[in-house]
């Protein structure tokens, strides 16, 4: 059975959109009863302080234009106020539930789907590219039925047989699969996502995420190429510096003898951007034991900003981030 629900959680309303329904509100009120019109426009739910007085209209007309004003000025975590002229993302969450043997389904071990995928309100060439970068397809719809295909197939194909030959009882093969992608930061100029990943079957479960840094102007996703000339080499001390300060190690002091399995701990390259430095983020039990959960680290700004190039900087105030105004925020 699937559900499928479509919910809005960005984008700001056009102040001109505003202004007009507020007008349109002033004028109707001389012909109009009040309480029939705030049905309509109000999302159909009935006004429980009608008055007739002409005092009570104008404290109405005063309350309903502070909370539009509010509406279009407020900015949620991670946006500015020019958000209000970007476009429009939903959430669109999606359940499902595989049976493992649908011949018996009262007693059939299951696969739970759940997913929470972004719909743009928008279409043009941003949207089409978006879509084949996240889904490889044309929407989250096409997506999700391809998805829910391939992890059928998957689920039985690896399930079943230890399933009909073991004595254990059947919902230890019970799995579930959940999927979520969020808008973590957008600008005129880039978007930041973060996609998480749950799998669970049986006794085991991983847990993972990828961060991606997308610019919005050449439609392109960038790199940690492109910020750094060797970001391997140049960056290393400055990420194991930083993994001592997450574990609580003194300077210097063995990164092993913190939560860390080596004194030398792979880097990553899945990064983020935010306004104090370069966000890095490791899964669980990628270099530390698996109880310790993520781990995630900043790299600040004024450290690290002599080891990117040129380009790379100049991509930063596309997020939101200007180099120079952190620093001097820092020192």
């Amino acid at each position: 059975m699937l559900l499928a629900a479509n919910l809005r959680f960005d984008g700001r309303p056009h102040s001109e959109f505003i202004w007009g329904v507020f007008s349109l509100l002033v004028l109707r009120n001389t012909f109009l009863p009040l309480f029939c019109f705030e049905k309509v426009l109000l999302l159909k739910q009935p006004c429980f302080y009608y008055t007739d007085s002409m005092a009570g209209k104008v404290g109405y007309f005063i309350a309903l234009f502070c909370v539009m004003m509010m509406s279009c000025t407020s900015t949620g975590t991670g946006t500015t106020p020019s958000m209000m002229n970007q476009p429009k993302y939903t959430h669109k969450y999606y359940t499902f539930t595989i049976l493992l043997t649908p011949e018996n389904p009262g007693e059939s071990p299951q696969m739970d789907i759940a997913l929470s995928l972004l719909q743009l309100g928008y279409s043009g060439e941003q949207a089409d590219y978006l879509y084949n970068f996240l889904y490889n397809t044309d929407g989250p719809d096409e997506y999700k039925d391809q998805l829910i295909c391939s992890l059928r197939e998957k689920y039985r194909e690896t399930t079943l047989d230890n399933y009909v030959n073991d004595d254990a009882e059947w919902d230890s093969f019970d799995s579930r699969y959940a999927e979520k992608i969020n808008v973590l930061d957008i600008q005129r100029g880039g978007l930041i996502i973060k996609r998480d990943f749950e799998n669970f079957a049986g006794n085991n479960s991983r847990e993972s995420s990828q961060y991606y840094v997308i610019d919005l102007g050449h439609l392109k996703q960038i790199k940690i190429d492109n910020l750094f000339r060797n970001f391997e080499r140049d960056i290393r001390p400055h990420v194991y510096a930083e993994l001592r300060r997450y574990s609580n190690l003194e300077e210097n002091q063995p990164l092993s003898d913190g939560i860390f399995r080596s004194d030398a701990p792979e880097l990553t390259f899945n990064f983020f951007l935010t306004r104090t430095g370069l966000g890095l983020h490791w899964d669980p039990d990628q270099i530390a034991l698996k109880d310790e959960g993520y781990i995630e680290i900043i790299l600040p700004w004024e450290a690290i900003e002599p080891l990117m190039i040129p380009s790379g900087i100049e991509l930063l105030p596309q997020f939101g981030i200007l180099i120079s105004e952190e620093i001097e925020k820092t020192s």
